[in-house]
């Protein structure tokens, strides 16, 4: 999967975006994107301490993408990563119906649907090995994070033990119950 756009990203011309699969050649530059992120979002957080730990596993994650069990798309501008999702089943007894996401897209160029667009393509490819239901916990301070979700059809679940914290949860399968919220605190 590959998506070429054009994208009014700055001044001057207009660069080549790209969504698409990532793969693992990308894990030096995931790692560099997830540093570059954890320096300037409030609210991703990534462990970059050990440079060398942090390539590692960004190598395990894109290995292990492909798997039925998790996948990995960025977003690229004229070849330099930019913004991801890694989208992975709920461990246990939730495998088979749930999955969750981490998102993040450079400060620079959120606002122009990136995040939606990698949002969508999570969603594709849950929806292509049936599941049925994605859940995300976003924290409270981030509305920005929170009004994209609800944009795209996420519902927010109260939740008076996650004071900090947002649960919201999506149905991607026609047929299934509209609230999980229920199944999650089993």
């Amino acid at each position: 999967m590959e998506a070429h756009a054009q994208a009014p990203v700055g001044k001057g011309d207009t660069p080549l975006v790209t969504l698409r699969l990532a793969r693992c050649k990308d894990a030096d530059a995931l790692a560099n994107l997830k540093t570059a992120l954890s320096l300037e979002a409030e609210h991703m957080v990534f462990d970059v301490a050990d440079r060398a730990d942090l390539v590692g596993r960004c190598e395990a994650e894109l290995a292990s993408a492909n798997s039925g069990k998790r996948q990995i798309f960025v977003v690229e501008i004229n070849g330099a990563l930019i913004g991801f999702i890694d989208i992975h089943r709920i461990p246990g007894e939730h495998a088979d119906f749930l999955a969750s996401f981490d998102l993040a897209v450079r400060r620079e160029v959120q606002g122009y649907g990136l995040g939606a667009r990698l949002v969508c393509a999570a969603e594709d490819w849950a929806r292509g090995i049936g599941i049925p239901y994605l859940v995300i916990v976003v924290a409270t301070a981030n509305a920005r994070a929170a009004a994209l979700y609800t944009r795209l059809g996420y519902i927010i679940y109260p939740t008076p033990s996650l004071v900090s914290q947002h649960v919201l949860t999506k149905v991607l399968v026609k047929g299934h119950a509209g609230n999980i919220f229920p199944i999650l605190l089993k």
